[in-house]
């Protein structure tokens, strides 16, 4: 079985950056940031995975 602790924790930060943004507690500025943030995080995850799937 594979441990997607690391993982897990990295989905827990997109859906805690999502979250905020569209509750907009963050400025338009900050928005764009935070959307950059999730796509170089999911980036990163995607990689993980499909290395993992290799493995």
């Amino acid at each position: 079985m594979q441990d997607l602790f690391f993982e897990t924790i990295e989905v827990e930060r997109i859906e805690l950056i999502t979250r905020l943004v569209s509750m907009n507690q963050c400025d338009c500025h900050d928005k764009e940031l935070a959307l950059d943030w999730v796509a170089e995080l999911s980036k990163k995850l995607l990689e993980q995975l499909s290395g993992q799937d290799s493995t």
